[in-house]
């Protein structure tokens, strides 16, 4: 919609109907663009527009006029001069004379171009009241273009909000915020259009901000940011605020205190921001001497303002998790660690994943440590425990994994005050887990013992390929993937990812004596159950029936004496789809570590 153009067009329109030619002066170029774009029917318009680079003349403007006057037909023509009337000299005056002149402050109405006029004119059924007026008088100070009072037209406004809207093009009032602060590119235009006060206004209004006239972009949005993230934290920390912010100003409001969180958080969860609010936030930290506050975990759980407070909120997780391990201190580290905003940005992310795993390793081995405790497991019932329902033991060894793995790819650095908090702890968790570790070790062994090394209920490594392989051979292709020290708890953890794609069946197998790998694998061959331990040059080497396996080769060699079509994928590079499909089954022979 183009209100105020199209209200320009019409008045220009009439003029030619009921005088037929219209000179029209323009010495601000107010409506040369519009000019350019005038469509009105069987009119002829003719410009003058000289300028520095280009002059022009009067002389070519009347030639070019002139065959249109000597018609039979009255002319329909405009003449628009981008030059002041008074600075022609009278050039024009015979083409004046025979028609209407219209120019910025004619004494008559319907002659009258001045952008404010045209303005208050176009507008007056549409914005109303001081809206109005402040439209008028900043057209009048050469503040607007016909553009910007199209803009006004089509958007509406409200009374204060006028240039605002022109500014940032309707945007609602928390984009306008976020728009102002996350970038200086709205600051000269503000400045040009005298509507600082009005964004501050606005931020008064709709955040609480208090009242300070200052008439500069870039000091505003300092001062707005800084009460916009200390109101954030404060609004955030459960209980009294620290000492030092006592006396900082908040909005009394709710509706204020819920648009500073909104806005807050916004900003913060918005990727094309995200740089700004860290450098922002970096910013204030510093100003308020955040790092210096004392928090307390329980205060600042919530909070996700400044980095600063994250790190303090580590510390006091961690050092309660080395004095006394609870479920709602690990809890906290690992949504933290799945859900921190500054885990997504920062390198707390790693931190907060060991705190999680060394303090989840330290409940479970309280767990399995109470279990043990508290119960007359035989050899049989330690396995189904370990092995199977929704908290099997299993899990210690799976989170003292996950501990390790995530201590590995830590960087320590001796002598940072969180860093030895943290070996602390993994330190403490350690001990537990091989305290425990050790105890159900020695309670299986105990009890196995006891029960004449007999598992008569569990599947046996030797018994997996006759059992479980075996018998899919002559109705499917089959992969058989071999895996060296892979324990149950990392089974367990690979099957989750296949859940979605599979049927899963996991069940576990008691190991061949002695469990290393030369055994451990040729206990997965065809009539494993007759492997038997021999010596042979005072080496320990597993034998099936007369075929000794030293090493891989001889494993594949004894499978292939049996399978023929085994194909080994180590080695294997298939070729045409003709070549896959004549492939009957598959076996895949895998070692790791």
């Amino acid at each position: 919609m183009e209100i105020v153009t199209d209200y320009l067009r019409q008045l220009i329109n009439r003029q030619v109907d009921e005088h037929g030619l219209v000179v029209w002066y323009d010495a601000e170029k107010h409506y040369k663009d519009a000019v350019a774009q005038f469509q009105l029917e069987d009119v002829q318009i003719f410009k003058y527009e000289s300028t520095k680079d280009q002059p022009d003349s009067f002389f070519r403007l009347r030639y070019a006029i002139e065959p249109f006057l000597n018609g039979t037909e009255p002319p329909r023509i405009i003449v628009y001069v981008m030059a002041d009337q008074a600075a022609t000299h009278h050039a024009l005056i015979e083409i004046e004379v025979a028609g209407v002149v219209l120019y910025p402050g004619h004494r008559l109405l319907t002659c009258n171009t001045r952008l404010s006029v045209i303005a208050r004119a176009a507008l007056k059924d549409v914005i109303s009241g001081d809206a109005l007026e402040n439209i008028v008088k900043s057209a009048e100070a050469g503040k607007y273009t016909l553009h910007d009072l199209d803009e006004y037209g089509a958007q509406g406004v409200g009374v204060g909000r006028e240039t605002l809207t022109l500014i940032f093009a309707g945007k609602a009032d928390e984009e306008i915020a976020l728009l102002f602060i996350t970038s200086d590119r709205y600051d000269q235009a503000l400045k040009d259009k005298d509507a600082v006060l009005q964004l501050q206004s606005l931020l008064v209004e709709n955040y609480g901000l208090p009242l300070d006239n200052s008439a500069d972009p870039a000091a505003l949005r300092a001062a707005f940011v800084r009460y916009l993230l200390r109101t954030d934290l404060l609004l955030n920390i459960a209980g009294a605020p620290p000492a030092q912010l006592a006396a900082a100003p908040v909005p009394v409001e709710n509706r204020q205190q819920d648009a500073c969180l909104s806005l807050a958080n916004t900003w913060r969860q918005r990727m094309d921001l995200r740089p700004s609010y860290i450098e922002w936030a970096a910013t204030v930290e510093e100003q308020l001497r955040i790092a210096s506050m004392p928090f307390r975990a329980d205060e600042i759980e919530q909070v996700a303002t400044f980095l600063a407070v994250e790190r303090v909120l580590q510390r006091e997780i961690a050092a309660a998790l080395v004095q006394e391990p609870s479920e709602n201190a690990v809890r906290i580290a690992e949504q933290k660690q799945a859900a921190s905003f500054w885990s997504q940005v920062e390198d707390v992310q790693p931190l907060w994943a060991l705190i999680a795993s060394a303090g989840r390793l330290l409940l479970e081995a309280h767990r399995v440590d109470h279990t043990l405790r508290n119960s007359s497991f035989d050899a049989a019932g330690i396995v189904s425990a370990y092995t199977s329902g929704d908290e099997p033991l299993c899990n210690l060894d799976a989170i003292h994994r996950q501990m390790e793995l995530g201590y590995h790819k830590f960087t320590f650095y001796p002598g940072d005050e969180m860093h030895d908090l943290l070996g602390r702890l993994v330190s403490r968790a350690r001990e537990q887990y091989m305290r425990v570790g050790s105890a159900l070790a020695a309670r299986f062994v105990t009890a196995y013992q006891q029960g004449g090394f007999d598992l008569p209920d569990v599947l046996r490594q030797t018994q997996i390929f006759d059992r479980k392989v075996k018998p899919h051979l002559d109705s499917h292709k089959v992969a058989y993937v071999w895996v060296d020290a892979l324990r149950f708890e990392m089974a367990r953890d690979l099957i989750k990812g296949l859940r979605d794609d599979f049927e899963i069946a996991l069940e576990p197998a008691v190991a061949a004596v002695p469990t290393i790998t030369v055994f451990g694998m040729a206990a997965l061959l065809p009539n494993a159950e007759r492997l038997r331990a021999v010596v042979a040059k005072d080496v320990l080497t597993p034998q099936i029936d007369d075929t000794r396996l030293k090493d891989r080769g001889d494993r594949l060699k004894y499978f292939r004496s049996i399978y023929p079509n085994l194909v080994d994928a180590k080695a294997l590079r298939l070729g045409t789809q003709a070549e896959k499909s004549r492939l009957r089954r598959i076996f895949v022979t895998l070692t790791w570590y």
